[in-house]
């Protein structure tokens, strides 16, 4: 958990693209992608290394089905064999957040 915030991920987004990203870990930010914003910059990060990225840990990081459309939308990651959703109590209480997984 670092506090990261969508305004830290921009930031770190201007630096990129990050052609060899591996593996991104946000987990324990608890709030960071129960907004759309936190989603788009999300997004905009994984889309940079979609080619090596072959992992996504965001546990408790508050993920809505909004946000895994987002993620989803900045692939494919042909390299992916990671996903943790870990500790998002409430993304697979409806159907829409299973259909966004």
């Amino acid at each position: 958990a670092t506090g990261a915030t969508p305004e830290a991920l921009q930031v770190m987004t201007g630096v990129g693209p990050f052609r060899a990203l591996e593996r991104v870990d946000l987990s324990g930010n608890e709030e960071l992608l129960r907004t759309a914003e936190g989603s788009s910059v999300l997004a905009q990060l994984l889309g940079s290394g979609q080619e090596s990225l072959h992992s996504i840990e965001l546990a408790e990081t508050g993920a809505t089905p909004e946000a895994l459309r987002a993620v989803a939308a900045a692939g494919p990651f042909r390299a992916l064999q990671h996903v943790d959703l870990f500790g998002n109590k409430d993304l697979l209480h409806t159907a829409e957040g299973g259909a966004a997984l």
